[in-house]
This record gives C-alpha cells, structure tokens and sequence, in this order.
C-alpha cells in the first residue's frame, strides 16, 4: 500500500502546478485557495516570516497543499496559517476524496518531519465549517499539547421570510429603532437598494472603496484605501471572486449618493461580509444597518442561494444588535513534542487567560471564550 507522506517547500512557485491541478480537479475549492490570491498574501502579508509550504503526497500523487508561515520569535520555531483577520488564508487545497486522508496525517506526519518547529497554530476557522470540525477533532484526537482559542463570530441564520428573523433576532427595542429609523428614511428622502454581482461589481468597487473615505474608518485610520498592502490585496480578492462568480456588492444610495455598503462573497451557502462601508453625513438613517437588514430581507426566502450571513469576529456594540454570537472563530494550537514544547504550553496558556482578561475589559461587548 502506498504511503503517505509530506514535503516542505520555501517559494510559493514550487507549488503552483500542483495547486492549479487540485483545483482544476475539485469544483468545490475554496476561493482563497485560488493561487492568485495565495501569491498576494505573501507578498503584501509576510513581512519578515518565511514562506513554509506543506505538501502531502500519496504515492506520486499530490493530495493537498497547505500554505503556511515560518517564524522564530523569543527562540521559538512557529508555524501559522496566513492569517490576517477577514483576509486570512486558513485552509489548505486538497484533492477530492482526500480530505480526511490530509487531516489526519498532517499532525502525525508534521510531528516525525525533520522540520524544525515547536508551536503550529490554524488560525481564524469557523465553527460552523465542516473542514473546521474535522481538523478540531484531528487536532483533539492526535495531539495531546495543545491549545484552542475561541471567539464569537456573528452569523445570521436565514429562513424562508424576514418576519422570523425579525422575532429571533431583534428585541423590541431594536425592532422600534429599526422601524422608526426606516420610517424617517422614506420620508425624508428617496432611497434605493442594489446589489452587484461578478464582473458587474467589479465596476463599481472604486464607488465601495471611495465610501471610506467619507466614513468612520478614516477617523479611525482603519481605512483600506490608506493601506497600500490592503489596497492590493482587496482588489486581488475581488477580482478572483468576480472571476468565479462569487462577488457581491450591496449598496444603498439616498438621494442619488452611495451612502453605504457592504462587500460579501458566497461561500457553500455563506455568504461571508467581508467588509462594510458608510458615509458619515448621512449617519442619522444609521445606513449600514439598513443596508445589513435589507440584506437579509433579500436573501430571506425560498431557495434562496444563502442559509448563513457570517459578519466575522469583533463587535463594537451593533454586531449582536442583529447577530447571535453561538458561533465561533476559532484558532488550534498544536506543541511539538518534547520538554521544551510542555514548557511553552504552560507558558502559552497563562498569557493567553491573561490577555482574554484585558480584552474582556476592553471590549466587553465581544468577550474572547477560553
């Protein structure tokens, strides 16, 4: 019987062929595992990590590639999937029919590579992936060091009409504010939802960008446009999900203005929020909230595409105004084996109860869960 096993590889263009041949092959791929946009995320990303990129072969045939970071930091070998927040690269690439083959030699097979690493974290994953769940119970099952980190990620669970969202998410309050917010919109101007799709939302995606600049993000110097590297890399995005037909852009316009919107793209049935963007001259309609229930009103029916709206971690008070926070964002830590990797753990686990107790304090409104 053929075996399995793992090759380690330091430039993304080794790799390249075999990921255009997984993908070509499986119709279900990720779109973050488009090739194009794996390529942006080292260049805009990787700072002074290096490139480490698992391969996983049964036989001569490649039946996943996991693209990874490689860092050393106080003396400590780590390794991490591309993380950065809603742009992270967290899953590998694998063949159809492979998927629980990958997993469940990838910890085994890391352990007795000559690859030298103590700490391996899978960073930003949802709880409510099928991909997620197998690889938390690999990580529960094969490795006896280890560390989850958990956070609420605010997702919207869709059904046949907007009336049941309404009485499930909404308390009386919201509902009132909403209603009345709604109200003063109508009748103090003329407002307009509409959503763009594939190439379509393509040519309007300078519109999106240009909406920051009038919005809170500026004040908070939290725009992508002021970011040279998100600046790229968002358009990379969005021009791979526009290719497959997996870009949306949602905008609400008062009075011939794009007050606000929202950039998503579908994902098996999720529709991931991606970004969100308004124009403060008009906050008294609170426009993004509108924008998100019109949303959510469109996609609330019959065969509709969506079950699931995912607006990711981190709230600053509104999120669970219209979310539940039963879902998560997850990260799984793997130690290696030996006396140094026990070491790390107790020390890894006392700062992270210490860190989740500051950012409780912080930002109470989104408490980290141990």
């Amino acid at each position: 019987m053929e075996k399995f096993s793992i090759r380690v590889h330091h430039s993304f263009a080794e790799v390249v062929s075999e990921i255009e041949s997984i993908i070509a092959s499986n119709k279900l791929a990720r779109i973050f595992t488009n090739p194009n946009i794996i390529s942006a995320w080292y260049e805009c990303y990787r700072g002074s990590r290096s490139v480490c990129i698992i391969s996983m072969w049964h036989g001569e045939l490649c039946i996943g590639v996991y693209p990874l970071v490689f860092e050393r930091k106080f003396g400590i070998n780590i390794l991490n999937t591309l993380y950065k927040n809603s742009f992270s690269i967290s899953y590998p690439v694998v063949l159809d029919g492979y998927i629980e083959s990958f997993y469940s030699n990838l910890i085994p097979l890391l352990f007795r590579s000559k690859l030298r690493w103590d700490v391996l974290k899978f960073s930003y994953l949802f709880s409510f992936d099928k991909e997620s769940q197998l690889l938390g119970k690999v990580v529960n099952d094969q490795a006896s060091r280890r560390y989850v980190y958990s956070e609420p990620t605010y997702c919207i669970d869709l059904g046949d009409n907007v009336e049941a969202y309404a009485s499930t998410y909404l308390n009386k309050k919201v509902r009132d504010t909403c209603k009345k917010r709604k109200s003063m919109l109508y009748r103090e101007t003329s407002p307009e939802f509409v959503c763009y799709s594939g190439d379509e939302a393509m040519d309007h995606l300078d519109e999106f960008l240009s909406i920051q600049e009038r919005g809170w993000r500026v004040q908070k110097n939290n725009s992508l446009v002021s970011d040279d590297n998100d600046y790229i890399f968002l358009k990379i995005v969005a021009k791979a999900f526009a290719d497959e037909g997996k870009l949306a852009l949602f905008f609400l316009i008062i009075d011939g203005v794009k007050a606000a919107g929202r950039m998503a793209y579908f994902e098996n049935g999720v529709l991931q929020m991606l970004k969100s963007v308004y124009d403060l001259s008009y906050k008294q309609y609170s426009p993004s909230t509108a924008l998100l229930l019109y949303i959510v009103e469109y996609y609330s029916r019959e065969n509709s595409p969506v079950n699931k709206m995912n607006l990711f971690p981190v709230s600053f008070g509104y999120k669970q105004r219209f979310a539940h926070a039963s879902d998560s964002s997850l990260m799984y830590v793997v130690f290696n084996k030996g006396f140094l990797s026990y070491l790390l753990e107790k020390v890894y686990k006392y700062k992270m109860s210490k860190w989740i107790a500051r950012k409780s304090k912080e930002l109470p409104c989104a408490i980290p869960r141990p």
